[in-house]
């Protein structure tokens, strides 16, 4: 077997001359979206304006342009010096607080660092359905948003909580749950949406799934580019077996340099941990990203399964 192929980007340079580099990235900019239809980055490099894509087509009559290719290790040091990579806004929906973490929690810790908007909005308290003293109920509801609020605070996001019925989402109108996950979405205008998968033996991730694919129906003002399910341990591989909502992932996200960063998060939630053998353990989070990141050759990855993406 070869050595591994690498992604082959096009460099295309332009000659600054007397053009203000300001005015020289903005002209190269408007060439290249108009052509290439890529998000680019763009650097100096050797007193030329280089504009980095991925390959693409363009347009061959242009001779002031020059064109190669380069295999894309040899440029990485280059890469958002000047013209630094497009932020997201990434909305995660939760049933209940820590399911932020176990599914999600690498992803958003990466999301965060690489400067995007974070936000997780939790829909549960996650504890009023163990308790029939309800004076009980609510000193451990506000150990719970203390404890969500230092777990995303870990992470790099933000959090919102609301007051859906733990375990009953059953209970109320899916309408309600689906203006919640609306008016979060138009403050927070985000670019991508996490949230649990539609075949969670838990009711309230089922819920919540199918509250947020209606809440991001692609509409003509929406902004939301993609929707992508998350894995929650003790609930997407406990639920009843059917091929119709079984957990297939088509996304991976390597979370190596984060993984570390979650557990960080996770142990804030001590007492939704379990002892081993457990899937809730600190152990087998790390082990499951592993083996997730095995199957998509990174170190540790976290697992999606796409339910949608409008490609504008």
């Amino acid at each position: 077997m070869g050595p591994p192929r690498q992604r082959q980007l096009e460099i295309v340079s332009v000659k600054w001359g007397e053009m203000n580099p300001t005015i020289a990235v903005r002209e190269a900019l408007t060439w290249v979206t108009e052509c290439m239809g890529f998000g680019i980055v763009v650097c100096p490099l050797d007193g030329l304006l280089t504009v980095v894509t991925e390959l693409h087509h363009h347009d061959t009559d242009s001779s002031n342009r020059i064109y190669s290719r380069i295999a894309a290790p040899s440029i990485t040091p280059y890469l958002y010096s000047v013209f630094p990579r497009k932020s997201m806004s990434v909305l995660c929906i939760a049933a209940h607080p820590d399911d932020e973490v176990l599914g999600v929690g690498g992803t958003l810790a990466r999301h965060a660092a690489d400067g995007d908007d974070v936000h997780i909005c939790i829909l549960s308290d996650g504890v009023t359905s163990r308790y029939d003293d309800s004076d009980a109920a609510d000193k451990e509801i506000k150990q719970r948003r203390q404890r969500a609020e230092q777990a995303a605070d870990t992470l790099g996001a933000t959090v919102s909580l609301h007051g859906f019925p733990d375990n009953s989402f059953d209970t109320v109108p899916l309408l309600d749950i689906v203006q919640v996950i609306e008016t979060e979405i138009e403050e927070h205008d985000p670019d991508v949406v996490y949230t649990h998968h539609y075949g969670d033996l838990n009711i309230d991730h089922e819920l919540a799934c199918r509250a947020t694919i209606t809440a991001t129906r692609p509409l003509a003002d929406s902004e939301v580019d993609r929707v992508l399910a998350f894995e929650t341990l003790s609930a997407s591989e406990w639920s009843v077996p059917s091929p119709d909502n079984a957990f297939q992932p088509t996304s991976f996200v390597d979370v190596s340099d984060h993984l570390a960063t979650k557990t960080d998060a996770l142990s804030v939630y001590e007492t939704e941990l379990r002892e081993p053998p457990h899937p809730r353990t600190v152990d087998t989070v790390e082990k499951n990203a592993e083996v997730w990141g095995s199957k998509a050759g990174v170190p540790a990855a976290e697992p999606f399964e796409l339910l949608r993406e409008v490609r504008r």
